[in-house]
């Protein structure tokens, strides 16, 4: 937002952020705060360098946002959406019980099935076994 005065005094309102920090570990909070402030101190000074006599004279507003990361897992079997359900297009999922997906693809691809891919067989145990 940008406001002129009566007597050509220009108010502009920017905003500053910092790009999104992934932190894993209670140690990194410290490290990882200050990054972003670095960050958000280097823009407001570019800010400032764009214009002449530019002057920060109040901070309206300063957030933080907190979100529980979630990292991806493999396990065992999910059930794809009804789109993705076609293994004539290349994707097969395997029906597994246990945590060997990767096991499984491997198996899956050196051992072709054309009748339900998705099926892990007494054939394909075996095989895994070798």
């Amino acid at each position: 937002m940008k406001k002129e005065t009566e007597d050509g005094v220009i108010f502009r309102e920017p905003y500053f952020n910092s790009k999104a920090k992934t932190i894993t570990h209670p140690d990194m909070i410290n490290i990882l705060t200050s990054e972003a402030e670095e960050e958000i101190l280097n823009k407001i000074a570019d800010w400032i360098s764009e214009g002449s006599n530019w002057v920060i004279d109040q901070i309206l507003d300063h957030y933080l946002n907190i979100i529980n990361y979630q990292p991806l897992r493999g396990g065992s079997y999910l059930e794809l959406p009804k789109e993705l359900r076609n293994s004539k297009k290349g994707l097969n999922n395997l029906k597994n019980e246990d945590n060997k997906c990767f096991l499984w693809c491997l198996v899956i691809k050196l051992n072709p099935q054309k009748v339900h891919p998705e099926r892990i067989t007494l054939k394909d145990k075996e095989f895994a076994k070798n």
